[in-house]
């Protein structure tokens, strides 16, 4: 009788641990898939000295960046990117993990976005737009 009945768990519990793996189709994933695009952009002051950030096109090799793995891309030709970061690997309930991205360019412009997503997630991130930073004197 306790050999049925260890059986019985051992069946039960491993059927658990495979229904887990199935969940999605992304608990073996290892990476998390962010897809966006970078934009360069240009302060204007008007006279009364508001400012507006006007879009002016695409940034092409700017610098994306996940601060939680490391993992980076280039952006293409149309400011596009697509980046696939480091996940945890889990074998119950996905959680979703936040991610912090940052772009940047050669002329001095940057910007974080935070996201979150889970193993063998894609992502769609809303656009970076780089401009240059200026100091109020």
């Amino acid at each position: 009788m306790k050999k049925y009945f260890y059986f019985c768990v051992t069946a039960l519990v491993s059927a658990l641990i495979f229904a887990g793996c199935q969940n999605n189709n992304s608990t073996l994933e290892d990476t998390v898939t962010f897809k966006g695009s970078v934009s360069l952009g240009q302060v204007i002051v008007d006279a009364n000295g508001n400012q507006t950030i006007t879009v002016t096109g695409a940034a092409p090799n700017a610098a994306v960046v996940c601060e939680n793995t490391g993992d980076s891309v280039k952006s293409a030709s149309d400011g596009s990117y697509t980046l696939k970061a480091k996940a945890v690997r889990q074998f119950t309930a996905l959680n979703a993990e936040t991610y912090t991205l940052s772009a940047f360019d050669q002329n001095g412009g940057d910007e974080k976005i935070t996201v979150s997503g889970k193993p063998g997630e894609t992502v769609n991130v809303r656009g970076f737009i780089l401009y240059k930073h200026t100091e109020d004197k």
